[in-house]
């Protein structure tokens, strides 16, 4: 069985994936996270899904509750380090853009 360690940057853990399953939910987790993070203009539709996506309730196959049981990760704290992110990056990006005009 092949082993894989996946480094979450943003949430600062690493993941030792050992069956495929994991792998593959452990990659929906990640274009979720990029999507809430980098997006640009023409990518809004999908950065507002993956907002919304992690805010749901309901721990279905594939939501974001069912995934973090899955990979043994503590939901609150996931989605609260990514939304700190995102406010820190949005906060970048104003100042940026505000002294781009000076």
């Amino acid at each position: 069985m092949e082993r894989r360690l996946i480094k979450f940057e943003v949430l600062e853990i690493e993941l030792e994936i050992t069956v495929p399953e994991r792998n593959l939910w452990a990659g929906v987790l990640e274009r979720a996270i990029r999507d809430v993070l980098n997006f640009e203009k023409r990518e809004v539709h999908y950065h507002r899904q993956a907002c919304a996506w992690f805010f749901e309730t309901d721990s279905e196959v594939r939501s974001f509750l069912w995934i973090c049981k899955e990979l043994d990760l503590d939901f609150e704290k996931v989605r609260s380090r990514i939304f700190e992110m995102k406010e820190k990056r949005g906060t970048l990006q104003c100042l940026k853009l505000m002294l781009s005009i000076f």
